[in-house]
């Protein structure tokens, strides 16, 4: 205990040390002193003995201190700060990663195959249009269903499935893959220790259910907790935002030549074969210009409709078939924003409560969880799920849960929150019923 208080004494003023029930050393500080360099350096020096520590406020009533100025004496109160050392609890051996690798390998199957899905599906559609369109100008001779299909890019609507599937693969493991790296390589800049990222295979229409990684250590302070929480969704965000962009320029447009054409086709055929032969029709894969509009059955992020706008603008009367990277795009926003949320051990979690203090976190969970429900009910699962996980007691926090944390990544918060309202899919309430 004494070799103890001499190591805390390098760094803090100690006013009383003692050993609690359980054994842990304690030591009582004023907190008129500064805390996070000194913190720092004080576990540097525990690292040699592989011991930690942990800096909280205590919770007792502050006691009242003299302050002596340059005139008279003064009274003061002021809370103290508790400092106690425990053993580090960092295991001593790390796991071969076979179990990274082998789902990895997993994951690259089942979001390939979903992609498949997606290509098959793309293709099958540029085959027709195209193939209609020529069919249309050697029937009525009319250039402009030729000019309309070349600028629409409907003749380069069709791609090599294994060049598409490759890119669906890469892009959403790239966004998901990144997204962890990003905690990873912040950890180890920043000499924690962390897992390499666990991939979950998932099904279709996505293909994945994420990544994870775990902290072999714990956060010094509230700094690098906000930093260790920021970096993955600003990373997958940046990526999401390039495969967003991309997948908006390769995006055919179908304009109203070819949809003139077709509409009159598609009516004739109710006309003269009646409804049943065309829902037929319909069923066996028939690329009705009328599920052009509802080829993509969930609703796209505010983000999708505000970069369309501005880089592509469509005109009057022309449609979209989106493109399977926007698909990727779709996904990664999803991930983006569900993550953003200041709830329980989620990225905005771990964000939020380096400003909050253990029990405001706490309400603060419950309360973007609420809002997560409102926005949809597609995300009640999701956010029970993530209250049920959050450890017991509440969010832990850094080690130094003292130290204030600088004041202009409030606003970085803030601007991840907009972030989060531009990229969530609003897919509505009564989505699931």
């Amino acid at each position: 205990m004494e070799d103890l208080r001499r190591i805390v004494e390098r760094h803090f003023i100690v006013f009383e040390a003692y050993t609690e029930l359980d054994g842990s050393p304690t030591f009582i500080l004023p907190s008129a002193q500064d805390t996070k360099i000194p913190f720092q350096k004080l576990i540097e020096d525990l690292r040699e003995y592989d011991l930690l520590a942990l800096l909280r406020r205590a919770e007792r009533v502050p006691q009242r201190y003299q302050i002596y100025t340059d005139y008279v004496p003064l009274e003061k109160e002021e809370t103290e700060l508790v400092l106690k050392i425990f053993p580090n609890p960092e295991p001593k051996k790390t796991r071969p990663p076979i179990t990274n690798v082998l789902l990895l390998i997993a994951t690259i199957f089942t979001i390939a195959y979903t992609g498949l899905g997606r290509t098959q599906v793309y293709n099958y559609y540029g085959i027709a249009y195209g193939s209609f369109a020529g069919y249309i100008y050697a029937l009525y001779g009319d250039p402009s269903v030729l000019l309309s299909a070349f600028v629409g890019h409907v003749w380069n609507w069709y791609g090599d499935p294994s060049l598409l599937i490759v890119a669906f693969t890469a892009s959403l493991l790239a966004i998901i893959g990144l997204h962890e790296m990003g905690h990873y390589v912040t950890s180890r800049i920043r000499g924690q220790k962390a897992s390499l990222p666990f991939f979950i295979p998932g099904f279709p229409p996505i293909g994945t259910f994420g990544a994870v990684i775990f902290q072999r250590t714990p956060t010094i302070n509230r700094d690098r907790l906000f930093e260790l929480g920021l970096m993955g969704p600003l990373t997958g965000f940046i990526i999401t935002l390039i495969v967003l962009v991309l997948s908006i320029y390769l995006s055919p447009l179908v304009y109203p030549p070819v949809l003139y054409y077709q509409v009159g086709v598609e009516l004739q055929i109710l006309s003269t074969y009646g409804p049943n032969i065309y829902y037929i029709l319909l069923n066996l894969g028939y690329p009705s210009v009328f599920q052009l509009f509802s080829q993509n059955p969930y609703p796209f992020p505010l983000l999708y409709e505000l970069l369309m706008s501005l880089l592509r603008p469509i005109p009057p009367l022309t449609l979209i078939y989106i493109h399977p990277l926007s698909w990727v795009a779709w996904i990664g926003m999803l991930v983006t924003a569900l993550n953003i949320f200041p709830i329980g051990m989620l990225d905005g979690g771990h964000i939020a409560r380096s400003f909050l203090s253990q029990r405001q976190h706490a309400i603060a969970s419950i309360i973007a969880a609420g809002a997560m429900i409102l926005i949809s009910d597609a995300y009640i699962l999701m956010a029970i799920l993530v209250l049920l996980m959050s450890p017991r007691g509440g969010h832990p926090g850094a080690l130094d849960d003292v130290s204030p944390i600088a004041k202009w990544k409030i606003a970085v918060f803030a601007g991840m929150i907009i972030i989060a309202a531009l990229t969530i899919p609003p897919l509505g309430w009564g989505y699931l019923f």
